[in-house]
């Protein structure tokens, strides 16, 4: 088990295997299919996260309107359900790749994770951004792109995108 700086739990083994940044790793219909596993747990989990964050939040602001005597039946499941959501959130699966064994939903190499393509400017001052596809990267607290090729080694890693 190993932390992260953005508090992301990431639960499993991992391997420090690395391809060299300035060449393409080649493409192979494997890389996908060994990529999918992780990426429907990664889906399911997520949908987990939402729906049980708005159950608990729904039940939470539904209590504050109920009487006393009914409130703690209904927000007691309410905090727990949050509390559940913020668990999966923070235990969201690693999403490794199967090529150069880097986590692809953490940090940037020079890869686009959207297009692919080797022309992904990382600047901390100006935020991170694609030449290629002109597509501006989310903060380190938010993911607003979709990860279709591994930013370490530009293999593709889901057609449609996690």
């Amino acid at each position: 088990m190993r932390i992260k700086k953005s508090f992301t739990l990431r639960l499993g083994r991992f391997s420090r295997n690395s391809t060299p940044v300035n060449e393409v790793a080649p493409y192979t219909g494997e890389a996908e299919n060994f990529f999918r596993p992780a990426a429907d747990q990664y889906h399911r989990r997520l949908l987990k996260f939402v729906l049980s964050g708005i159950a608990g939040f729904s039940l939470s602001a539904i209590s504050l309107l109920l009487p006393d005597f009914l409130m703690k039946w209904v927000a007691i499941p309410g905090i727990f359900l949050v509390a559940l959501s913020l668990a999966l959130f923070f235990s969201l699966p690693e999403l490794q790749c199967p090529s150069c064994g880097k986590a692809s939903d953490s940090g940037f190499g020079t890869f686009c994770p959207a297009c692919g393509k080797a022309q992904l400017r990382v600047s901390r001052l100006w935020g991170t951004r694609c030449d290629a596809c002109d597509r501006s990267m989310g903060s380190y607290k938010y993911r607003n792109y979709p990860i279709r090729y591994c930013t370490h080694c530009g293999i593709l890693l889901h057609a449609q995108g996690v």
